[in-house]
C-alpha cells in the first residue's frame, strides 16, 4: 500500500511527464533526463538502508525529471504556444492543487498515524490512505468539471490535461510552500542567517577546538571524548561525530552508529542504527569512567592501556566531573569546548 502511495505521489510531481507521450522521439537530452529519474527511483525502491540514506538516488534525479516534465507540459499546450492566458490559467490551477491540499491537511490530525493512537492496523490504513484518496476524488471532481467545461468555454478546449497536470502539481508544491513560509517567518524574527533551527549538531566551540587540537597533537595521537550523544528529534543518539571531524582525529568511543557493526545490531536488535548500544562495554566504561569519576587510576588506565594522550570534552554533555582538571592539563578552551593533555607516566 505505501508503495502504491508513493508512486502516486511521484505521479503527482512529475505528472507533465505524460506530455512527453504525445513526442514521437524526445530529444536526447530529454531521454538522458528520463534515464537519470527512471534510474534514480529504481535504485531508491530496489535498495534499502537503515539510516534512509536510498532516498539520495531520488533526490539527486529530482531537477533532471523536473525539467523533463516541464517540456512534458509544453508538449500538451495547444500548437505548443504559451500565452499569458494560459500562464495564469496554469498557475491558478497549482494553486488550487496547493489550497486542496492544505485543507486536507487541516481536517486531519497534527500527529503522526501509528498504531497506537489509531487502535488497529485497519485504522491506521484508513488514516494514511483516507487523504490520499481525497486528493485523487477532487483530481476526479476537477477533470470532469473540465471536459464539461471544454464544450462551453473555448479557452479550456486543448487544455484539460494540462490544467490536470498544473493541479497535481499544485498537490505535490504544497510541502515546499509550507517550508518556505517557515523560512520567511523564522527570518522575519530571527534573521537570515542560519535560518532553520534544530537541535544542535555541534555544540559551541567544538569547531575551534578540535582545530586548535589537530594542529598541535600528532595524526597518530589517539583522543578520548566524553561526547558521545547526539540529540535527534529530542532524543539521544549515537550518532555523535563532531569531535572527530573538527580535530582530525581518532577517537576511543565517540560515536558508532553508520558503522558496519552497528549495523548488524541494529537487525539483530530490529532497532534502528542510531539507537544501538556500544557492544564493547568495558571499553566504553573505562572511557567514561575517566570523565564522570576521574582519579590518577582511571585516567593513567586510558594513557597506559589505550595510548590515549588527549581529552576532548563537551562540557555541555552531563558526563563530566568538576575534578577533571586536577589529574589533566588543560591546553584549549573555547564555549563549551576544552582540551586536555594527559601527563606522562
Amino acid at each position: 500500500m505505501l508503495l502504491v502511495l508513493l508512486l502516486c505521489c511521484w505521479a503527482c510531481i512529475w505528472a507533465g511527464l505524460a506530455g512527453l507521450l504525445r513526442r514521437r522521439l524526445p530529444e536526447p537530452a530529454v531521454v538522458t533526463m528520463i534515464g537519470i529519474g527512471v534510474a534514480g527511483a529504481g535504485a531508491t525502491l530496489l535498495t534499502g538502508q537503515s539510516g534512509d540514506s536510498q532516498r539520495f538516488f531520488i533526490e539527486a534525479a529530482r531537477p533532471y525529471l523536473s525539467v523533463a516534465a516541464i517540456v512534458g507540459l509544453w508538449s500538451l499546450l495547444p500548437a505548443g504556444r504559451f500565452t499569458a492566458r494560459r500562464a495564469w490559467a496554469l498557475i491558478g490551477f497549482v494553486a488550487l492543487g496547493v489550497v486542496v491540499t492544505q485543507v486536507i491537511q487541516a481536517g486531519g490530525s497534527d500527529h503522526l498515524p501509528t498504531v497506537g493512537n489509531t487502535g488497529s492496523y485497519a485504522a491506521l490504513t484508513r488514516a494514511v490512505v483516507l487523504p490520499y484518496a481525497a486528493l485523487a476524488a477532487v483530481a476526479v471532481a476537477v477533470t470532469a468539471a473540465l471536459m464539461l467545461a471544454r464544450r462551453r468555454v473555448p479557452a479550456v478546449r486543448g487544455m484539460v490535461v494540462a490544467l490536470v497536470v498544473a493541479l497535481l502539481a499544485g498537490y505535490g508544491s504544497n510541502a515546499s510552500l509550507q517550508n518556505y513560509v517557515t523560512i520567511l517567518r523564522d527570518s522575519t524574527h530571527a534573521g537570515w542567517k542560519n535560518v532553520v533551527k534544530g537541535d544542535e549538531i555541534v555544540a559551541d566551540g567544538v569547531l575551534e577546538a578540535g582545530r586548535w587540537l589537530r594542529d598541535h597533537s600528532d595524526p597518530d595521537d589517539l583522543v578520548a571524548t566524553n561526547a558521545h550523544c547526539q540529540r535527534w528529534n529530542k532524543e539521544c543518539t549515537n550518532l555523535h561525530f563532531s569531535m572527530s571531524a573538527y580535530s582530525e582525529r581518532r577517537m576511543l568511543v565517540e560515536g558508532w552508529g553508520f558503522t558496519t557493526t552497528a549495523h548488524a545490531e541494529a537487525a539483530r536488535l530490529g532497532t534502528w542504527v542510531g539507537h544501538v548500544p556500544y557492544w564493547r562495554h568495558e571499553i566504553l566504561a573505562d572511557n567514561d569512567a575517566a570523565f564522570r569519576d576521574p582519579s590518577p587510576q582511571r585516567v593513567g588506565l586510558l594513557r597506559d592501556r589505550y595510548g590515549i594522550r588527549w581529552l576532548f570534552v563537551d562540557e555541555s554533555q552531563d558526563n563530566v566531573s568538576p575534578r577533571l582538571p586536577e589529574f589533566a592539563t588543560e591546553r584549549y578552551r573555547s564555549g563549551v569546548a576544552a582540551v586536555y593533555e594527559l601527563p606522562s607516566a
